[in-house]
C-alpha cells in the first residue's frame, strides 16, 4: 500500500518553490562565491542551513559535462547552472521527505545508474548530490502520480 504526501510534506514542498524563486530573483546571495545562504525548518522542527557555492555548482557542470568519445545510452546534455544550483539547494529538503517517505539512494546506487544511464562514473560529493535530489525527486513524483491514480480509480469503483 502507497501512502500519500501528509499535508506537512506538501507544504514543505512547497516551501522549496517558494525559497527557488526568491533565489532566482534575488540572483546571487550578496556573498561573492555564493549562489545561496539559507535555513529552512525541517519536517523535525528544527532549523537546517543550506550553502551552495559557486565552486558548488562549477564541480557538477564540470562533472556532469559529457566528454569527448563517451558513449551513452542516451543523449547527455549539461545541466544548466540554475538547474544543477536548484538542485543543490533542494538536496536535503528532498532526502528529508524522501526518508519520510521510506525513500533512499545510496551513492553506489546512484554510481551504478550514471554508468548505465549517462556513461560517467560520479565521484565528486557535490555531483553524487545534484543526482541524488534529481533521483529522489522523481522517485516522490512517480510516489505521489500513482497515489493520485489509485484516488481516481476508487473514485471509479
Amino acid at each position: 500500500m502507497t501512502r500519500s504526501l501528509p499535508a506537512r510534506t506538501r507544504v514543505l514542498a512547497a516551501g522549496v518553490a517558494l525559497l527557488l524563486t526568491v533565489g532566482a530573483l534575488a540572483g546571487c546571495s550578496g556573498r561573492p562565491g555564493q549562489a545561496a545562504d539559507m535555513t529552512f525548518t525541517g519536517l523535525d522542527g528544527a532549523s537546517h542551513s543550506i550553502v551552495v557555492t559557486e565552486k558548488d555548482i562549477d564541480v557538477v557542470a564540470k562533472d556532469m559535462e559529457p566528454k569527448p568519445g563517451q558513449q551513452t545510452g542516451q543523449q547527455r546534455q549539461t545541466p544548466t547552472r540554475v538547474d544543477i544550483a536548484g538542485a543543490l539547494i533542494e538536496a536535503p529538503i528532498i532526502e528529508e521527505v524522501g526518508k519520510a517517505h521510506g525513500l533512499t539512494v545510496t551513492d553506489a546506487q546512484i554510481v551504478k545508474l550514471a554508468k548505465e544511464q549517462l556513461g560517467f562514473e560520479p565521484r565528486k560529493a557535490n555531483t553524487l548530490t545534484y543526482l541524488r535530489a534529481n533521483i529522489l525527486f522523481n522517485q516522490l513524483r512517480q510516489q505521489q502520480d500513482q497515489n493520485q491514480t489509485q484516488a481516481i480509480v476508487a473514485d471509479l469503483s
